[in-house]
């Protein structure tokens, strides 16, 4: 339920630095973001220091709270506009233009919604520092606290970076197989196998699949590419069609 972002930096000039890092995310809380977003609440929690969005609106996840924040101190907003100023885009923001601009902290009903995140990083020379950003939802209060807390911290970020990596090499690399073709063997020994089970099973976001449902026909396909790499997997979403 959480997507984390772990940035390391390190000086390696002989001055002191500081940059501002920044992460930008726009919210859609639905199917359509141009349909959802004069629905979208947001709030800063003082609780536990993330920035929160609500979709009440959404027919499906109506209590979903999805959530941002940073294991260091943060400036932000919730306003894309005030991000990327009027006639402005994501490739070209028209804060980033401004000279010792602040982002103003400014969250609530009636925004263009989006999560923008600022922090300051100072760095002596040969100094390195980690932290991480967090994209989060929950399906109540009390999961999202609980997550939010969790992912405060660098080091359960890179602990769970770890635990992703393990789980995924012990299902990735079952079937492996040696060929004249270099690029065969990278798409085989893996790289596909990935894409069916990410994007395609769970995600449920592949092309002509980005409603989310879980569908018949399509679902049962994708599955048989992973009968033999995870066939609890196979037998799991047989039984769940079937019924």
């Amino acid at each position: 339920p959480v997507k984390c972002i772990l940035v390391t930096l390190k000086n390696l000039g002989k001055q002191s630095r500081t940059i501002h890092p920044l992460y930008y995310a726009e919210l859609v809380l639905g199917d359509n973001r141009e349909k959802n977003q004069f629905f979208i609440v947001t709030h800063k929690d003082l609780e536990t220091g993330a920035m929160t969005a609500r979709n009440h609106y959404n027919d499906n996840f109506p209590t979903r709270i999805t959530f941002a924040q940073a294991s260091v101190d943060t400036q932000f907003t919730s306003d894309r506009l005030e991000f990327l100023g009027r006639g402005g885009s994501w490739t070209r923001p028209m804060y980033l233009a401004k000279s010792g601009g602040k982002l103003t902290g400014t969250v609530g009903a009636g925004l263009d919604p989006g999560f923008i995140l600022e922090t300051e990083i100072t760095l002596a020379p040969g100094e390195k520092k980690q932290f991480v950003f967090t994209l989060g939802q929950a399906n109540s209060h009390e999961e999202y606290v609980q997550l939010a807390n969790k992912y405060k911290h660098v080091e359960q970020a890179v602990a769970s970076l770890a635990r992703a990596k393990e789980t995924y090499h012990q299902r990735l690399t079952k079937i492996q197989i040696q060929t004249p073709d270099t690029d065969l063997d990278t798409l085989t020994n893996g790289w596909l196998t990935y894409q069916v089970l990410s994007g395609r099973f769970w995600g449920r976001a592949s092309f002509f699949q980005s409603g989310g449902a879980y569908g018949f026909r399509d679902q049962l396909q994708d599955i048989l590419a992973l009968l033999y790499s995870d066939p609890e997997i196979a037998r799991e979403h047989l039984l769940y069609a079937a019924a």
